[in-house]
Formats: structure tokens, C-alpha cells, sequence
């Protein structure tokens, strides 16, 4: 009797039930008015899975069977074997202490990544005593794709039960697709991806059915592109198959568009010699015992590293590329906010905590998904906007934020994650998943991506801090907005250091801003608390555009953006440190001038500045405490001069007192260019 059917026969005895035809029944374990245990069978053991959470022994237990009894009696075993194949197999039982000793020292039994020693039987078949693998399927951890568990001999004594000849054998890290994969390794035979796997190495395939079988690279082509290895190195047995199987393998990638290495073996290895050989010592091959292994996954790099890498068109991945600049179209930058947000092109934008870094972004998420001008009032763009939030909820922050700047929804969409292969939806990374992302791209019409905060997305392969893993990541981002025309804008919180230049406070390393075409900076305005100011950081694209004033205010239960036009304040005054005490003193010193000198009317900036001078006032002083009046300037005449005068509100009354500037020496007014320049 089967393992299957004595389960069964055991359900029936207490009673339960099933529903369709075997596959689910009324659990034992529990008082069950719907059917919740799952009773499936694989490779003569039998699998139960109760879904209200009963353990497989409980289960066993109320039936009134042991564990054994999960599994298929030698008869049975036997029975199988000859149904499926045709040829007797006799099952012994699992091998030997002695034989499992002896496989751990020769490297032949896998680790647990893979198979397992107790995962291995003794059979006999054609009067010989050989060691099974029992199965590769998509349970095991080791993945077959369109495994059949048909077994098949070779003419070493080893049994592997696969799926034939048109199965695709991949390692356990490529089982769920879809990754970038620095360098795949395509091997000949799943006894060499054992040992690869068994050494080291993450990213291996191989297509069964021989050296020169590619029917499952076919099959499953789509898959392997969804791998998107840089490069893929070939290794096939060194004989005259192998060597004709390794130009086809080698063609059929660089026909898929990836650039390959075909990696030979050494010759010391002899003739049909393989990786297995290599990596396990050529005793083991005959059946002896190997005294060290003859290389692992480090030696493979090395060797692999000195072969020729070949891009898709046949050529030297590392022969110079040249363009000659004759043949280049010129191209017109697009922006998506001229002068600050480029499209086609990576954008940063910085900023500490509650100066409402966010809000900025849903206030252009809205202002792109209706067409709507910019706040400085350049003319808008009109399409799809994609939301990469790792800190705020759709339902409660996201969706009225943009309820409240006028967006129009169904032109927004958030992509919240990814389903990985158990269909779990996962956190999206970058660069991992930049592929997803690019399809969101598309399915909406994106013309706006937002990523807040990056630090959140970036792959934990990757360091925030290292210069070269920022640029890994970012350089397929920024090839990604080139392609789509999407303007992306990253997100990055301040860094705690003050002072310096405002390119070196965000958060991570000068790579993030070294990727990014521009570069624009939230925070508070340093003369108003109410207020915040968005500066531009960095602009490679066009000439630095003005500060913009804004204030954040309430708004049904959210918040809006009110623009209020132009700032004085540059980024770098924005992160000044905070002014010493005898500066402080120096300033309001500053300002007491400028009231008086001001206080009956508009004065010349050249005079202006004689008189600070005068009065030993410097021109960076004076400069701040013109920021901190809010002093005005305007234009005397095509050809006059800038005149500075105070706001209305700070105008003095009659009786003040403002200092005579007539009086200064003809001599002094010849550096009026220079001064009016340095003031201005």
C-alpha cells in the first residue's frame, strides 16, 4: 500500500470527509465544519498541511498512525520506480554511515542550500547498487522548471530524478526570476550545478538533455531574459561535445543581447574532464575518495575574469567605443520644471524634517496630473505621476495632500510593492527592481517619478555611504529615466553635520548628487519661521534658477502648499551656521544704518555702500542686514543705477535723522562698478 492511500483509508476510518475527490479533507485534529486539511503526495511521502494551523503530528497522532507512515513502504517504492521507467528499481533504504562519510569527505553530498545526505537513497537497478537523488521539482530547493519526476540513469553510477530534456535547472537564488544578475553561470548538466552551488557560486542554469541542448533556453527564454545578467559565462565538459555545446550556448546569449565569456577548464582535468571534476577532485569522479578539491567559486571568477568578455555583435566587450560628435543630433533639454526638474534625468531634493519636503512633491504630482503650471508659473506638463512612499499612507496622507493642491487622481498611482514567487508582496528595491518600475512607467504614463525617501528603496546589497554601490544603483536608474523621458525625483533627508556646502549635506554619499542633473534644497527661512524656502543646490542643465518662498497651511485634515514668490536666501545661506554673538551684534549694528540711511527715501546702492564702508560696516554685513529689512531695489533709468529703499512699513517717521551722503569724495566713487556688483 502506498503511503497515499493508507492516509486516506485512515481519514476515512474517524470519520472525515472530503470534498474533491481526495485533496481536501476534514481535519481530525480539529473540530472541522469545512473541509482545511490538504493531503498531497510527492516523491512517496505524503504532505499535510491543515490550515487552521493543527501540526502534522497532531493530525497523525488522531489518526492512529506513526510518521513513517507518511512515506511509501519499500513494495511500494519498488512499484513506482518500474511505472515511471520501465526498469526495475530496487529501493534499499538510505545509504550507509559509511557511505555518507565517505560522500561529506569527497564533497559529493551538497550542503544545505541543496540535497542533504538523508535526502539520498541506496537503490539496485540492472544488478548494480547505486545512490538516487529522489527528485528535482519546484518543491525541492533546488528548482527545475517544468519538472515531470521521471527518472533517468547515467552511466556513472548515480540516479537523478529530473525532468528530462527539456528542463531548465536553475540554483536555489535564481528561483524567483526577474534580477540583475552581475554574471550568470549556463553549465553542462545538473551535477555540475550541484557542485557549483556546493562551491559557492549563486547564479547558475543549465538545460538538460546534453552539452548541446538548448530546447529549454527556447522554452523558457522570457525567463532568462528576466534575469538580466551583465554577462554570462559558458562552461561545458572538455570534449568535443562540450566544446561544439559551449558556441551554442555562447551564441544563443549574445543573441539574447548579453555579452558572454566562454570559460574553459584545465587541461589537467584530461579528456571529458568537467566542473564537477574541478570543483570536487577527480577521484571522486570514479568513486574514490578526493583528498582536497581541486578549485571552488573564487578559482572560477579568476579563471573566468582572464577570458575574453564578447558583447552581443561578436566584438570585444572592452574595445574602445568611440562616436564620432558629427554624427550626434542635437537634442533640447525637456524639463518638466524648467530650471529645476529636467525630464529624462535623475533629480535630488533635500531637506530636514517638517519643511514639508513631501508636500512639495504631491503639490507637482498634482499640478503634472492636471496640466497645471509650475509655481513660478512656467507653463506645466499633463501626464501620469508614479509615487515610490515608504514614510506616508495613501488613504490617510497621500490622497488628501493631493485632494488639497487639485490633483487629479486617477493620474496617480502608487506602487506600494512587489510580489515576489509565493505571491507576497514585498518592498520594491532598487536596483533590483528597476525593471518593475519601468513597467509602472509605462502602464500609467509617467511623466513625474517620486521616490521618498531613497534611503528606503535602495537595495540592502547596497551601502548608502560607498560611492560605488550609490552609482551601481543609480547609473540603470538614470539610463531608466533616459529611456522613458520621466523626470525622477529622489528624496533624501539632511545629514547632522552644519555648515559647509550644501552639496555635501544630504543624506548618503556624494554620489547621490553626483548622479543627479539637478539638485534642489527645502528649509526654513532663516528670517521668518512661518515660511520655508526652496533653493536650487545644483544645476548642470541651465542657469541656476531664484529661491521660492512657501508656507505650508492647513487644509481639511491635511496640509497645502501657498507659494509666495522669490527669496533672497541661496541654498548655502539657507545651511548657514547659526551666527556667532559679536556677528549677531555686527548685523543689528547693520540694520540700525540702513534704517537711518534709508528712512527718507530710496539712496544710490553705490552711495549706499560708501557710507557703510565709511562707518566700517563690511559688504557681507551689510548684504545680511538687507536680507533681514527685506530692502528693496529698482532701476533708475536705462542707464542709472540701482536705487535700495525700505519696505513702506519700515520707512521712518518725520524726525528721523538719516545720515548725509553727499558729502564723500569725488575719488571714492570709482569702484562704483565693482561695489555695485559685489552688493547686487
Amino acid at each position: 500500500m502506498t503511503a497515499l492511500a493508507r492516509i486516506r483509508a485512515a481519514l476515512e476510518r474517524v470519520g472525515s470527509t472530503t470534498r474533491d475527490g481526495g485533496k481536501t479533507w476534514r481535519c481530525p485534529a480539529h473540530d472541522d465544519r469545512t473541509p482545511s486539511l490538504s493531503v498531497t503526495e510527492r516523491d512517496g511521502k505524503v504532505l499535510l498541511k491543515c490550515h487552521r494551523n493543527c501540526t502534522v503530528e497532531a493530525i497523525v497522532a488522531r489518526l492512529g498512525l506513526e510518521m513513517r507512515d507518511l512515506f511509501d513502504d519499500d513494495g511500494a517504492r519498488v512499484e513506482r520506480a518500474r511505472s515511471d521507467s520501465g526498469a526495475r528499481i530496487e529501493i534499499l533504504g538510505p545509504p550507509t554511515a559509511a557511505q555518507v562519510a565517505a560522500l561529506k569527505r569527497s564533497r559529493r553530498i551538497l550542503r544545505e542550500q541543496t540535497l542533504t545526505a538523508l535526502e539520498l537513497v541506496r537503490v539496485r537497478c540492472y544488478g548494480a547498487e547505486w545512490l538516487a537523488i529522489p527528485a528535482l521539482s519546484g518543491s525541492r530547493k533546488l528548482w527545475a522548471i517544468d519538472a515531470s519526476g521521471k527518472p533517468r540513469l547515467e552511466d556513472a553510477k548515480l540516479i537523478r530524478w529530473n525532468a528530462g530534456s527539456v528542463s531548465l535547472v536553475v540554483s536555489p537564488a535564481l528561483r524567483g526570476g526577474a534580477l540583475a544578475v552581475e554574471r550568470l553561470w549556463d553549465v553542462e548538466g545538473e551535477s555540475d550545478l550541484f557542485a557549483c552551488v556546493d562551491a559557492g557560486l549563486a547564479h547558475v542554469v543549465t538545460s538538460m538533455g546534453g552539452a548541446s541542448s538548448l530546447v529549454a533556453h527556447d522554452r523558457h527564454g522570457e525567463w532568462l531574459r528576466g534575469l538580466r545578467p551583465r554577462e554570462v559565462c559558458v562552461v561545458r565538459d572538455l570534449d568535443d561535445a562540450g566544446r561544439d555545446g559551449a558556441e551554442k550556448a555562447d551564441a544563443w546569449w549574445r543573441s539574447q543581447g548579453v555579452s558572454t565569456r566562454i570559460v574553459t577548464l584545465p587541461a589537467d582535468l584530461g579528456e571529458h574532464g568537467d566542473l564537477r571534476d574541478y570543483l570536487n577532485g577527480r577521484p571522486a569522479r570514479e568513486g574514490m575518495l578526493a583528498t582536497e578539491p581541486l578549485g571552488d567559486a573564487c578559482d572560477l571568477d579568476a579563471i573566468a575574469n582572464c577570458v575574453e568578455l564578447v558583447d552581443p555583435g561578436g566584438r570585444s566587450a572592452n574595445c574602445a567605443e568611440l562616436i564620432n560628435l558629427a554624427t550626434v543630433r542635437p537634442r533640447v533639454v525637456e524639463w518638466l520644471w524648467p530650471g529645476r526638474i529636467p525630464r529624462g534625468k535623475l533629480s535630488v531634493l533635500d531637506g530636514d524634517p517638517d519643511v514639508g519636503k513631501s508636500t512639495i512633491t504631491l503639490d507637482l504630482a498634482a499640478r503634472v496630473s492636471t496640466g497645471q503650471a509650475m509655481p513660478d508659473g512656467a507653463p506645466g506638463t499633463l501626464g501620469g505621476v508614479l509615487l515610490l512612499s515608504a514614510e506616508d499612507d495613501p488613504e490617510d496622507t497621500i490622497l488628501p495632500r493631493l485632494i488639497a493642491a487639485g490633483a487629479d487622481a486617477s493620474r496617480v498611482s502608487a506602487l506600494p510593492g512587489v510580489r515576489n514567487e509565493r505571491e507576497e508582496l514585498v518592498p520594491v528595491s532598487i536596483p533590483e527592481h528597476l525593471d518593475t518600475i519601468e513597467r509602472a512607467i509605462e502602464a500609467t504614463g509617467a511623466v513625474l517619478v517620486v521616490v521618498d525617501p531613497f534611503m528606503a528603496y535602495l537595495s540592502g546589497t547596497h551601502s548608502s555611504h560607498k560611492d560605488q554601490d550609490v552609482r551601481r544603483a543609480l547609473a540603470p536608474f538614470a539610463k531608466l529615466a533616459e529611456r522613458t523621458r520621466a523626470a525622477v525625483l529622489i528624496v533624501r533627508h539632511l545629514n547632522k553635520s552644519s555648515g559647509g556646502h550644501a552639496l555635501y549635506r544630504g543624506g548618503g554619499s556624494i554620489g547621490i548628487i553626483g548622479a543627479a542633473r539637478s539638485g534642489l534644497l527645502a528649509a526654513r527661512d532663516p528670517d521668518d519661521d512661518s515660511r520655508r524656502v526652496l533653493a536650487v543646490v545644483k544645476s548642470n542643465l541651465a542657469e541656476r534658477a531664484p529661491s521660492l518662498a512657501y508656507r505650508l497651511l492647513p487644509a481639511d485634515s491635511s496640509v497645502r502648499l501657498e507659494w509666495l514668490g522669490e527669496s533672497t536666501h541661496s541654498a548655502a545661506s539657507l545651511l548657514a551656521s547659526p551666527i556667532a554673538d559679536e556677528e549677531r551684534s555686527a548685523v543689528d549694528d547693520a540694520v540700525n544704518f540702513l534704517r537711518e540711511a534709508l528712512a527718507r527715501g530710496g539712496v544710490a546702492a553705490r552711495d549706499l555702500s560708501l557710507s557703510a564702508r565709511s562707518a566700517g560696516i563690511s559688504e557681507a554685513t551689510i548684504r545680511r542686514a538687507r536680507k533681514q529689512l527685506g530692502v528693496t531695489r529698482r532701476k533708475t533709468g536705462m542707464r542709472g543705477g540701482w536705487v535700495l529703499e525700505l519696505p513702506k512699513a519700515l520707512k521712518f517717521t518725520e524726525g528721523a535723522h538719516p545720515q548725509d551722503l553727499s558729502a564723500f569724495a569725488e575719488d571714492e566713487r570709482r569702484r562704483e562698478s565693482e561695489i555695485e556688483e559685489h552688493l547686487l
